[in-house]
This record gives structure tokens, sequence and C-alpha cells, in this order.
């Protein structure tokens, strides 16, 4: 009779390089976010500049009404 010996599987990759991925990939998430929060603060501040420049007062005059009949009440 053949006994087999069944041990615990290997991790792949060592706990120092698994750890070092994690903050790699921390700081590639953390780069990204910083990105487009100042890809955001930039499209606000275009979008108030282009409204400031027509945000202008026009005073129209309107024709005069006539009235042709009343209801009545």
């Amino acid at each position: 009779m053949t006994h087999a010996h069944i041990t615990a599987p290997q991790p792949l990759l060592s706990t120092t390089v698994r750890a070092i991925a994690a903050i790699g990939v921390a700081a590639v998430i953390g780069l990204v976010g910083a990105g487009t929060a100042q890809a955001s603060h930039t499209a606000v501040e275009t979008c108030a500049q282009s409204f400031a420049r027509t945000a202008h007062v026009q005073v129209v005059q309107l024709p005069k009404v006539e009235v042709v009949a009343r209801r009545a009440a």
C-alpha cells in the first residue's frame, strides 16, 4: 500500500510581490481619481466662464396688444 502525502498548495507569487502589486494598483486608482477630479473642475470653470460671457441683459420692446373682445364673466 502506498501512502500519498498531500501538501497545501503553494502560492504562485510571494507575499512581497502581492503587496507591491496591491500598492501599485492603489496608486494607479488614486492617480486616475485625481485626474478625473481635475478634469471635472476644469469643465466646470470653462462652463462658468462661457455662461458669464453670454449672461448679459437684453431689453426687448414688445408690440402693443389690442383687445378685440372681452369674455363674459
